[in-house]
């Protein structure tokens, strides 16, 4: 198998179609697989092309003279189970069989690192999963080596397992794609991040549930919120792509949505961290794009950062452009007094607050002492005392600024650190809030005089948020760490 390649070219790609094979193409197909397999024969061509004709699919470029050139081609054939032996030698098509197994995938030599392999396994899949097939097929599978790891895994392919060693030829690896929960209406591709993570198991933790793009969200909202309270995660955020004629080849336009186990919310950053990684990673040719999320008041805008590892598997690190929302300061001294004792009654602490604001997110903002801030603790917290100033709608963030100028190994390089309290949301704390910082952000930006701040979330998970800041947005930059992938059944 020829290397496939995720780069974009819009040149190649705008001039070609995928076409099933005819017998006069085998020729063609035989001198592409020829340049990289010098063992591939006429015959088990042609027997797949005869055989499994469905699953014998040319890429062609249109010719000048309407002649059609092939620059690639993926041929299958249909089998009953997998046995390491199989990859060796030639094997009959079982035309019930419910493995598809891809047997060449071939891009022409002149056209690698072009963007046609993943244009073309695209294509294959999509014609897979469609209704075309009388007998469907639950799975598809190819053998590959250890360089076409990343290729194969942001594909949607899990790796299965090494293959046993034949007369000593290099080491290969068994990959499948599961089919089923395409073909059930109501089967959703659904996912588990770790947003803003140094690490899996960092960060916080965010569901993304993808939806069809016909979705109705005011059909779908008790169901939504049904899915939210079953993951029990912070938020969990409902994605569905927008008509066609709105989206460009460096523009990919997308709703979002986002729920806490309890209620719908504006905003989320983690969230939309966590739906924009996945997308990067499933979407074809989209590491160029910019991905546009529609939420219920805001235009969310994301690229992937530059100079940033985004090879890794199952990670990427990514810009969100939000809303600035700083916070506009209380002077209230009664208004002052009563979030001062509600805090005191939360944290069974005093808390000397330097500032106190409410952003347009409706969280209240409170300044403390970095002293005071380390006294909050995480054992015996009384959530319930945060709900009882109607002032609010949605949390309260607890901060300092980091003035002491090291580098402490919970803290790391950070100007400030941040606590979240959701209880009025259904989270009594949260590991990580994007969102949060359209308010932290142009805050400590504006305190300490830059124009860029990296905030540390001093949860038990943690995570860090870079804030850079303009005159009427912040840009939050985070890593994405895809914890989980599978199908949601509900």
């Amino acid at each position: 198998m020829c290397e496939p390649d995720n780069d974009t070219e819009e040149s190649l790609l705008s001039r070609i179609k995928c076409r099933p094979a005819q017998p006069t193409d085998i020729l063609q197909c035989l001198r592409l697989e020829k340049s990289w397999n010098p063992s591939a024969t006429k015959n088990d061509l042609q027997y797949r092309q005869h055989h499994a004709a469905p699953f014998f699919r040319c890429t062609v470029l249109e010719g000048d003279d309407d002649e059609d050139i092939i620059v690639g081609f993926i041929c299958g054939i249909r089998i009953d189970e997998f046995r390491d032996q199989d990859s060796q030698k030639a094997i009959a098509h079982r035309p019930l069989g419910t493995i598809l197994m891809i047997r060449s995938m071939v891009v022409a030599e002149e056209h690698r690192r072009e963007g046609l392999g993943t244009h073309m396994l695209t294509d294959y899949l999509e014609f897979v999963c469609g209704d075309s097939l009388k007998h469907p097929v639950s799975e598809v599978a190819i053998v590959a080596k250890q360089d076409y790891f990343n290729f194969f895994l942001t594909s949607g392919f899990s790796i299965m397992r090494p293959l046993t060693l034949i007369n000593g030829k290099d080491q290969q690896y068994l990959f499948q794609k599961s089919l089923e929960f395409k073909r059930k209406k109501n089967g959703r591709e659904c996912y588990i991040v770790d947003s803003f993570a140094a690490k899996a198991g960092t960060g916080n933790p965010a569901g993304v549930v993808l939806l069809p793009e016909d979705s109705d969200e005011k059909v779908l909202s008790n169901w939504m919120q049904t899915v939210a309270a079953e993951f029990n995660l912070s938020e969990t955020a409902f994605c569905w792509p927008r008509a066609a004629s709105e989206c460009s080849s460096s523009e990919l336009h997308w709703n979002i949505r986002f729920y806490t186990p309890t209620v719908e919310v504006a905003l989320c950053g983690h969230a939309t961290l966590a739906s924009a990684a996945v997308l990067y990673q499933i979407l074809p040719n989209s590491s160029q794009s910019r991905i546009v999320f529609h939420a219920l008041e805001d235009q969310l805008t994301m690229k992937l950062a530059k100079n940033a590892d985004n090879n890794s598997l199952r990670q990427r690190k990514i810009c969100m452009e939000f809303p600035a929302k700083p916070p506009i300061e209380i002077t209230a001294n009664k208004e002052k007094a009563i979030i001062s004792k509600m805090m005191k009654e939360a944290f069974s602490c005093k808390l000397e607050p330097l500032y106190v604001g409410l952003s347009e997110i409706g969280d209240i903002l409170v300044e403390v002492t970095r002293e005071s801030f380390g006294n909050i603790g995480f054992e015996n917290l009384n959530y319930s005392a945060l709900l009882e100033w109607d002032g609010y709608s949605r949390g309260i963030i607890v901060c300092s600024a980091n003035n002491t100028g090291t580098s402490d190994k919970k803290e790391g390089n950070s100007d400030f650190v941040s606590r979240f309290f959701g209880p009025k949301a259904g989270i009594n704390e949260d590991p990580v809030t994007g969102s949060a910082h359209c308010a932290l952000g142009p805050y400590f930006a504006s305190k300490l005089g830059k124009d860029s701040v990296v905030g540390k979330q001093m949860s038990a998970r943690g995570g860090f948020v870079e804030c850079v800041i303009s005159d009427e947005s912040v840009q939050l930059t985070g890593t994405a760490i895809t914890a989980m992938s599978g199908v949601l059944w509900i």
